[in-house]
C-alpha cells in the first residue's frame, strides 16, 4: 500500500508518501548482501528539492524515516518533503 498526502500551508506545499514495505534499512541491507550498485535516486531527488528551495528563497527539506521502526519485517517508510508554492499568472 502507498499513501500520498499533499497539503498547502501558507506558501509551502507539503508532500508525505507512506508505504508498508520492507523499509529503507532492510532494502539497503539486501542490496549490500547482493553486492548491487549504489542507487543515487534518493540523493539526486534531495539535491533537486534543495535547489528548488534555494531558487525560490524558501527552505525545502526531505525527511526519510521508518513508519514502524519496532516492526522488523515490514517497518514501512515515510518520505516527507516541502517545496515552495509558486503560482504564476499569465501576463
Amino acid at each position: 500500500m502507498i499513501k500520498i498526502e499533499i497539503s498547502k500551508v501558507k506558501e509551502i506545499l507539503l508532500f508525505e508518501l507512506t508505504d508498508n514495505g520492507i523499509g529503507i534499512e532492510n532494502s539497503q541491507s539486501l542490496k549490500f548482501q547482493k553486492n548491487e550498485h549504489q542507487s543515487l535516486g534518493s540523493e539526486i531527488t534531495k539535491k533537486r528539492i534543495q535547489l528548488l528551495g534555494e531558487l525560490n528563497s524558501e527552505l525545502s527539506k526531505i525527511i526519510i524515516k521508518p513508519v514502524n521502526p519496532k516492526e522488523s519485517k515490514f517497518p514501512g517508510t515515510r518520505v516527507s518533503f516541502s517545496i515552495p508554492y509558486v503560482l504564476k499568472t499569465k501576463s
